[in-house]
């Protein structure tokens, strides 16, 4: 999505099975996303957790992303097995992202 908004001339069509364009306003409608965010505060906090902190942690936020319950103890393994920098910082990118406005019509 943010492609396509950044270069439409880029992208023909796109489709959008399962997206939001600003995760964060289902928390806080007025969410501003700022301009040069700092994601070291959170990559501190989730290189510094132990797995079973991190594991415990997502957990707790699955069941508000997965419909299918089956799923989610795949999709927590999945996590705790990745790249938890990478995992931090994409997160926090992904959580700073809002494009309510490039998708407005």
């Amino acid at each position: 999505m943010a492609l396509a908004a950044d270069y439409p001339e880029l992208v023909g069509k796109i489709v959008v099975v399962d997206a939001l364009p600003c995760m964060a306003a289902l928390m806080d409608p007025a969410f501003k996303a700022k301009e040069n965010n700092d994601c070291s505060p959170m990559v501190n906090q989730m290189t510094t957790m132990t797995d079973t902190q991190f594991q415990d942690m997502q957990k707790k936020t699955m069941p508000r992303l997965v419909q299918d319950a089956s799923k989610i103890d795949m999709i927590v393994d999945w996590s705790v097995k990745s790249d938890r920098k990478t995992f931090a910082e994409m997160y926090c990118d992904f959580s700073n992202t809002d494009l309510r406005e490039k998708f407005r019509t």
